[in-house]
């Protein structure tokens, strides 16, 4: 019997999400698969405080919304639906200042039938402060859709404008 290409072989996968689905691709071709998350994905219909934070803004929409990931803003949405105020969020933000982090969150804003306002050239939280700092930001509400951590540096700077 041949060897298949990777026998012999022991690969990580790291992936949280469908990593089922690359460990028999893997085995297949002979490796033994160790899966080692390096992120976990939660399930947000059960976060609270996420729950709370969209009701607000729902209830009080804000001037501009950061939103830094393509999964993370339509994970969101979907969220938002299965708590049945989906339809009342979009409509509260769609008269919001979208600023997106990248082309993949742009891409997903405009799939959740949203405008992007400007989307960051170099995808770095950097230029996304610069491009919120270089608006009148004195009375605002800036709603940022976080990516897994804070951005004190980020929330810091934009309370002090």
């Amino acid at each position: 019997m041949p060897l298949r290409p990777l026998e012999g072989f022991v690969v990580g996968v790291t992936a949280d999400r469908r990593w089922e689905e690359q460990a028999e691709l893997l085995t297949r071709r002979g490796a033994s698969v160790v899966h080692c998350p390096t992120i976990t994905t939660l399930y947000l219909a059960s976060d609270d405080d996420l729950r709370r934070a969209t009701l607000a803004l729902v209830e009080t929409p804000p001037d501009y919304l950061v939103v830094t990931t393509g999964i993370g803003i339509r994970a969101w949405l979907e969220t938002a639906l299965a708590w049945g105020v989906g339809d009342a969020l979009v409509d509260a933000l769609s008269g919001t200042r979208i600023v997106a982090r990248g082309p993949k969150a742009a891409a997903a804003v405009q799939a959740g039938g949203l405008d992007v306002w400007e989307r960051s050239a170099t995808e770095q939280m950097d230029n996304v402060l610069a491009l919120l700092l270089a608006e009148p930001l004195a009375g605002k509400r800036v709603a940022i859709q976080e990516y897994g951590m804070k951005s004190p540096e980020l929330t810091g700077a934009l309370a002090g404008a």
